[in-house]
């Protein structure tokens, strides 16, 4: 298959390789894969997008009768296409002379990953993994269409069951491994915070990186492990952040860190502390690789991911209506980050504040207690309106429209001039549609 991925290789400087036909362009390569469904059924899907490139297995040639595409399409023929991908994934991988960086935790991942893509590439060429795809399918995508000339390649690792990590940092190989914040989420496979935290940990179990950056409360977890701690940094948000301030309506913020003996007054428009964690990682890396630590002084221009602590204000019924859309995913930890920035915000600008409180996936047996603990505190100072949360004593709603509607009569009820509407919960809720919907009103 050598002279297969070398094609490839040269083929994907320009273009991209697809297993799902949704995602092809002009030009891109497709690769069929078998999920829930054999991507061999999504070939006319592909070729009408603008696919110029097929692999396919030959075995099914007659099954599926694709030899049509072989006068004007160039095909790949194998035996085992999950196989092929795989390998060209570590081909690609092999050949790769930068930095890799993974990273994992059970908050940030992705906001983090981007942050550090933002930052590296303000001196070299950096990739990161494509979307959230951080499971071994979405990381044999992203090594397989890996732009080899950058410098620095970020790829997050999810995982909710053991030993996902050990293997995903197994066939990656990364020099370089960060854990975000630990909490509690996927409890149904890992039960607890201890499970949880067993799973992370997997990310540095293989002792053999250039350095880690890790929480400081897992040092505890490390005293009676074999892992070498010399290469290991541990960071402290507490420590670390001396001063944090917000300086005007705009939401822009001054927080001042100190890493390394270094003291930096950061300039930016992210709302939380959740960020902070992102902050002083993204800190901590630089001073690591020798670059310059001034970059961080004024990053104003960076923003968060689709549908992550997102802020926007409207005007309806003549109300001002700030909209915060963290609807992206929840878990208990993520959540307490969010009233957090409700009760600042609700001081600041005297508003009422309205929670859609989706729920959230994954807690196991916990499910019960940790959504009654976040309903609490929220209940404390805002409204809330439940979502698919069926397991606790007050109304819930199950119909999107029925809650688009009473959000609106909420907004046109109040007697606050202004107000404050939260949309939280797991990607089961699709939280994202009410969000569109309210935007479309505004």
């Amino acid at each position: 298959m050598k002279r297969e991925f070398n094609f490839l290789k040269n083929y994907l400087k320009k273009h991209t390789l697809e297993f799902n036909s949704k995602e092809v362009k002009k030009g891109s390569a497709f690769i069929a894969l078998k999920g829930k469904r054999d991507g061999h059924k999504f070939i006319d899907n592909a070729l009408k997008k603008g696919a110029k490139v097929f692999i396919l297995e030959k075995r099914k040639k007659n099954l599926y009768g694709f030899s049509h595409l072989e006068t004007f399409t160039k095909i790949i023929y194998t035996k085992d296409n999950f196989r092929f991908f795989k390998n060209f994934a570590n081909y690609k991988k092999k050949l790769y002379k930068g930095k890799k960086i993974a990273l994992t935790g059970s908050v940030g991942k992705t906001t983090t990953k981007e942050f550090l893509f933002y930052l590296l590439s303000k001196f070299e060429k950096t990739y990161k993994n494509i979307k959230s795809y951080n499971n071994f399918l979405g990381l044999l995508y992203t090594l397989s269409n890996l732009n080899l000339s950058s410098k620095y390649y970020v790829q997050e690792l999810g995982t909710n069951h053991f030993g996902e990590i050990e293997s995903l940092v197994k066939f990656l190989k990364p020099q370089i491994r960060i854990i975000t914040k630990i909490g509690k989420a996927h409890l149904e496979n890992f039960k607890n915070l201890e499970g949880v935290i067993q799973a992370k940990l997997e990310i540095i179990k293989d002792n053999n990186f250039d350095f880690a950056i890790l929480p400081k409360f897992l040092k505890n977890y490390l005293k009676n492990n074999l892992i070498k701690k010399n290469n290991i940094y541990f960071f402290d948000e507490k420590e670390s952040v001396l001063e944090d301030r917000y300086l005007n309506s705009s939401f822009e913020r001054e927080t001042t860190i100190k890493v390394f003996n270094k003291i930096i007054k950061v300039r930016h428009k992210i709302l939380g502390d959740g960020f902070l964690t992102s902050l002083i990682i993204g800190a901590y890396l630089l001073y690591l690789l020798n670059l310059d630590l001034k970059i961080l002084e004024d990053i104003r221009d960076f923003q968060l991911p689709s549908h992550r602590l997102n802020i926007f204000s409207l005007n309806i019924y003549n109300k001002n209506v700030l909209i915060i859309d963290d609807s992206y995913n929840a878990n208990p930890t993520s959540f307490e980050n969010l009233i957090g920035i409700l009760k600042k915000l609700k001081n600041i600008y005297d508003a009422e504040v309205l929670c859609i409180f989706g729920k959230m996936a994954e807690l196991g047996n916990d499910e019960k207690k940790e959504h009654e603990y976040i309903y609490n505190k929220l209940k404390s100072f805002s409204k809330v309106f439940l979502f698919n949360i069926d397991f606790l004593k007050d109304t819930f709603y199950s119909s999107h429209e029925a809650l688009f509607l009473d959000i609106l009569k909420f907004i046109k009820n109040s007697s606050k001039e202004n107000l404050i509407i939260a949309f939280k919960g797991s990607r089961i809720n699709q939280l994202e549609k009410i969000v569109e919907k309210i935007k479309n009103v505004g």
